[in-house]
């Protein structure tokens, strides 16, 4: 229910970050509880407090125009999150920064 979840109501950020090849998140990220590196362009953004449901929208973007950041799987309390090299299926350490936000996931 929404009086016992921090999370803020539908359609209000319910994660953001940033982070880089390291897996090393922003320091004002907000609703992340740690970011895993799993392997080469690969990354697990766990959320400190779970959504309700995994309905929540996904944006990102890289700071560099050759990678391309994708949303590879997701559940209530987590994001994983793979990049590329942009045109292909090979997975790349990016080599600038990865900007992720969540909206939504109280419905």
């Amino acid at each position: 229910d929404r009086e016992s979840n921090p999370l803020a109501k539908i359609g209000a950020v319910s994660m953001h970050t940033g982070f880089d090849g390291n897996g090393s998140k922003a320091n004002s990220s907000y609703n992340v509880k740690e970011i895993k590196k799993m392997g080469k362009g690969d990354y697990l953004i766990m959320f400190t407090h779970p959504c309700l449901s995994k309905n929540f929208q996904v944006g990102m973007s890289t700071s560099k125009p050759l990678e391309y950041a994708y949303v590879y799987a997701k559940e209530k309390d987590r994001v994983r999150i793979r990049i590329v090299k942009t045109g292909t299926d090979k997975l790349v350490n990016p080599t600038g920064v990865v900007s992720v936000i969540c909206t939504g996931g109280d419905r």
